[in-house]
């Protein structure tokens, strides 16, 4: 995501770079002070990047900047042997601090990165330029960052490409919320029936209770939900489409959404800069609208997705991978701080094996055979 004043868009890392520059140097709020960050980072909970174990929504996380460079560090994944590797101490990873850090002495990254308390924080006052982050950025800090300056221009791009041109995102795990019941319970079936009518009503939600506070609801849906939502509310907006035709099994928001979407809305259509949404008349609306419209759209073209080999712990990783853990991301974000060399990754690499590293890569091998 990329607010406030918006130089071309930004496909390399490179370019990247450059409107990160322009952020902190041309005082874009222009309150005559140098007091714009270029690249939002990790809060102090946050991640540098996701994990197998970890690996949906990492808001703040410099993931993009890695897969750029194709690397997954983290994950695991099939070498060019075939045989199971791990990203994190991988080459393409090295590459890929190397830019981090570059870009962290030049000032372009938030100096209190991985211990400022709130990250959103910087989104909401209109203090930073570039976060990475989800789709649905629009119910994240975008509707504070509007209500304190609702001339705030904030756009999703699927960037920054890798060196053939190519957006190469990793993927988060395929299923990562469950219901579960008690064996020998006496209804089971009581608990589907709770997770479809909740899937069915969820246009009806009270919008002033946050989503997540209802009982076993599961956030569950047809793969191409948000690809479909954005097509038809296109329809909508063109005329060649009724909200009445978009009842359709599965897409449970999707009539709800084109009765709405003239609400907030404005024309031209097709663009979807801030000046041409109205957010108070429905901030509710606005939300899912802003975020399917902005955040979907960059996504519409083929890319190349990367999954990790396993989602799941090994044996021997309840006993080392706390420690592991903990010596790749302190010494990651040593590197990327200035506070260890670049080559200290080689080091790390050998420290990685030797302390359980190999044995673990064993395991996950032996495991994806089976």
């Amino acid at each position: 995501m990329a607010g406030q004043a918006r130089p071309a868009a930004p496909k390399t890392v490179d370019e990247l770079e450059k409107v990160a520059k322009a952020f902190v140097e041309q005082d874009p709020d222009g309150n005559g002070k140098a007091d714009t960050i270029g690249i939002t980072g990790p809060q102090s909970s946050g991640q540098i990047y996701a994990n197998f174990i970890t690996p949906n929504n990492n808001n703040y996380g410099f993931d993009p900047i890695f897969s750029s460079y194709h690397s997954y560090p983290g994950f695991w994944l099939k070498g060019a042997d075939g045989k199971v590797v791990y990203g994190s101490i991988q080459p393409e990873t090295k590459q890929a601090l190397a830019k981090l850090r570059d870009l962290y002495a030049k000032g372009l990254i938030d100096k209190e990165m991985s211990v400022r308390k709130d990250s959103s924080e910087l989104i909401k006052s209109g203090k930073s330029g570039i976060y990475f982050g989800m789709w649905w950025g629009g119910y994240g800090p975008l509707a504070d960052a509007i209500k304190n300056d609702p001339k705030a221009n904030w756009q999703a791009y699927a960037a920054p490409l890798d060196a053939n041109g190519e957006f190469t995102p990793h993927m988060g795990r395929p299923s990562n919320q469950f219901v579960v019941v008690r064996k020998g319970y006496e209804h089971p079936e009581a608990a589907i029936k709770l997770v479809n009518l909740l899937l069915r009503d969820e246009s009806k939600f009270d919008l002033k209770v946050a989503i997540d506070n209802y009982p076993l609801r599961l956030v569950y849906a047809p793969m191409d939900e948000m690809d479909v939502t954005l097509k038809m509310m296109k329809e909508v907006l063109a005329g060649t489409k009724k909200p009445e035709e978009l009842d359709l099994p599965g897409y449970k928001l999707l009539k709800s959404d084109a009765e709405n979407v003239k609400k907030v809305k404005l024309e031209p259509y097709d663009k979807y800069d801030i000046q041409y949404w109205n957010p108070t008349a429905d901030f509710g609306v606005w939300k899912r609208m802003y975020s399917t419209f902005v955040g979907v759209s960059p996504l519409q073209r083929p890319y190349k997705k990367t999954y990790s080999v396993t989602y799941s712990q090994t044996k021997t990783m309840e006993s080392k991978w706390a420690t592991l853990d903990k010596l790749e991301k302190e010494t990651f974000l040593k590197i990327i701080m200035g506070a260890a060399p670049v080559d200290a990754f080689d080091q790390f690499v050998q420290d990685w094996k030797k302390q359980g590293g190999d044995q673990i890569t064993a395991e996950v091998e032996e495991a994806a055979k089976q």
